[in-house]
């Protein structure tokens, strides 16, 4: 986690002796804080989730945040209007770990903030296939996680369900079956992969 303060260093000790306190209160979790001074040298984007280079590193660092034992990875590309029911049913089990990926500015954390759950991470990541270091770190998260769900607009599912299927990810989209998703039928077959599209279910 990158913390940054305005008000100097007394609220961020403040901020690290209540994680530490929390840390501390549950030995189950197994967790630790520990700072690392100068992690970035001031150059905060390297860090910070919608930079050109925080995108790629900030998916890596979600893909290293393990689910609960029990629980599940699952990642949500995508955070409009329509995101915030599916992300609250998703992160009611509290072992699960839902990343929420927007390449919007604060929209994915707008989602979050909304529930305020600690198993939701939210990220703002340019990840179209585009952008090789988005789009390979995105390849990498999918391939470790249990489901994606993707409610971005149906242009932009291919590509997803092809990552998906080379990560052995189980797919839903929010679209109809379109003719490109429909020509990756038999690829998804042979790999084990489920691609699961609209199916009607829609309120009008």
């Amino acid at each position: 986690m990158q913390l940054t303060l305005d008000a100097g260093r007394a609220p961020l000790d403040a901020v690290l002796s209540q994680l530490q306190a929390l840390a501390a209160r549950m030995p189950l979790a197994e967790a630790s804080v520990v700072e690392l001074p100068e992690h970035c040298g001031g150059v905060y984007d390297r860090t910070i989730p919608g930079s050109a280079g925080g995108g790629a590193a900030a998916l890596a660092a979600s893909a290293a945040a393990a689910p609960a034992p029990g629980g599940s990875r699952i990642v949500v590309l995508g955070a409009g209007l329509c995101a915030l029911p599916a992300i609250e049913l998703l992160s009611r089990r509290s072992a699960d770990v839902v990343t929420v990926i927007s390449a919007v500015e604060g929209e994915a954390s707008r989602a979050c903030a909304a529930l305020g759950r600690p198993n939701l991470q939210p990220l703002t990541v340019d990840a179209r296939p585009t952008n090789a270091s988005g789009w390979g770190a995105l390849c990498g998260l999918l391939g470790q996680a249990d489901a994606c769900l993707s409610l971005l607009p149906a242009t932009m599912h291919a590509p997803v369900a092809e990552a998906c299927i080379e990560g052995g990810t189980p797919l839903v989209t929010a679209s109809y079956v379109s003719e490109e998703l429909l020509a990756l039928h038999e690829r998804a077959v042979a790999a084990g992969v489920p691609l699961l599209g609209e199916m009607g279910l829609d309120p009008g």
